[in-house]
This record gives C-alpha cells, structure tokens and sequence, in this order.
C-alpha cells in the first residue's frame, strides 16, 4: 500500500527530496500530497483541518484566461524550502497542475531539484509527466496514480468527507474511479446538473432528439462533454443492457472531438440507441 510504503520512508529519512504524482484527474494526487503533509507536520495521515506551517502548495495562476506556473512562484518555493523547519523534520512544496509550469519556470525548479536542502521536500501532480522537461523529470522520483476502486472511492467518501453511506455508494458507482469526480456529483452545482440531464434522458423524461438539439446550440457547446461524461457513466452501470447505446455514444464523441462534423448530427445518432432502449 502506497501510504504504508511512503510513511516507512520518510521514517527511516530514506525518502526522496522530489516526487512526481502522476495519472488522470480527479484520482486523489493532491489528496495523498496533503496527507503526506499532514503526517509529516502534525504524524497523521489523514485529511487535515488545521493550518500548516511546513507546507507551501502552488496552484496556476489565471492571468487573461491563461493558466501558467511562472518563476516568481517557482522562487517562492526556493525560499520557502531554504528555510529551517520549525514543527517537523521537512519541509514540504506541493505543485499541483505542474504541466502550467512554464520553460524558464521548469528550468529554475530544476535547479532547486539539483541541490535541494536536506530538509526540503518538492511534489508536483501532474495528469502527464511527459509535458515537462526529460532533464526535470529525471530529478523526480515517479509514482503512478490508478483510477481506485468502487470500493475504493465509496470509503474515500464516508471516511474523509462523512457522505452517508447509500449516497458514498451511489457516486462511486458512476465516478469512473475519480474521487474527485464523486465529490463533484454531491457539492458541485454543475456537474450535478449535468447528470441529472443524463438521468432524465435514460428515463425518458427527456427526448433525445430535444437533448441533441440543446446540447449542439452554440451557447451550450460547453455542456457537450461534461453531459456525455455523465451520460455514459450511468450506462456503464448496466453495460451488457446498454452494448449498443455505449459504443455509439463512444463512436460519435470520437467524430465530434476529432472533426468538424455537425455536432447536432452526431449527437442524435449517438442518442437514439438510447431511446431503444429504454
């Protein structure tokens, strides 16, 4: 087990000083990083409520809708691991969506990752390693994320977010293995919207050709994925009923994203095996 693993390391000071997170979104990276951060400061590895001291996360910054990672916070952490810690061994810099990190930025991190203080500790989380420099990579120990379990997710949810256990279940089952994605269903508006559209449309409280019509408006374009994503995770609950109704929403998504073929088109073609089969 990976927390068992990681916890006999910095126990035996045998730990890394750079680790690099990786794999899909919404898996927990960030989540681990935290606990990681709450065991070495406060020796719990757990979600953490109280404030760290010994711990600096960095985050894109949007400037004219540009997300990126640049220099002045790459020298931020710098001097946040150069400095003694005070309430544990380490001292933790957690960069998360690493691949906004910019040339110069990653060029500067390198160098801190070359000759790190013995009690500096550097994460970044990324979907995928391969977006940053091979040189920079090669300073970072790399630990794969999977996409958890059913099982996996719905304990995630009672036990560190105290979702009541038949609502923990629900989510997990159409989560896709992200837990990020389980708790988006229960707090984000969006997203919850999104699949109630997907429910109503299996239960027929919705016409496909309606749906296809709204989603394929130039105004709601944006809503085409996240509605799909839905869609297709509540069908994947009963695969062998919905064989036909996954593998044409599969097709036609393909076609959507790949080409600049009519979306309206598209869309009723993959959203009819549903009606046949409802």
């Amino acid at each position: 087990m990976l927390e068992e693993k990681i916890r006999r390391l910095f126990d035996s000071n045998k730990a890394s000083h750079a680790y690099l997170f990786f794999g899909d979104s919404q898996v927990g990276k960030l989540t681990f990083a935290l606990k990681l951060a709450s065991y070495l400061e406060f020796g719990k590895f757990e979600k953490n409520t109280r404030l760290f001291s010994e711990t600096l996360v960095i985050k894109p910054i949007i400037e004219e809708t540009k997300e990126s990672i640049g220099i002045e916070q790459i020298r931020a952490v710098k001097n946040f691991l150069y400095q003694s810690p005070a309430n544990s061994k380490y001292r933790l810099a957690i960069i998360d969506d690493a691949h906004y990190i910019t040339d110069i930025a990653q060029n500067a991190l390198l160098k801190v990752a070359e000759e790190p203080p013995a009690h500096g500790v550097i994460i970044m989380i990324t979907p995928n390693p391969d977006v940053l420099m091979k040189t920079l990579q090669s300073r970072f120990q790399k630990i794969y994320f999977p996409r958890l379990t059913i099982d996996e997710v719905q304990n995630i949810l009672i036990k560190d977010f105290n979702i009541p256990v038949m609502k923990a279940k629900e989510a997990a089952a159409i989560s896709f293995g992200r837990v990020g994605r389980a708790v988006n269903l229960l707090n984000d508006e969006k997203t919850a919207d999104r699949d109630k559209e997907a429910r109503d449309l299996i239960a027929g409280r919705v016409g496909w050709r309606d749906e296809a019509k709204y989603l394929a408006d130039p105004e709601n374009r944006g809503k085409i994925y996240p509605f799909l994503e839905n869609l297709i995770a509540r069908l994947s609950t009963d695969p062998v009923k919905n064989f036909e109704a996954l593998k044409s929403l599969s097709r036609r998504m393909e076609i959507m994203f790949d080409t600049s073929a009519n979306k309206r088109l598209q869309l009723e073609a993959g959203l009819y095996p549903i009606s046949k089969s409802m």
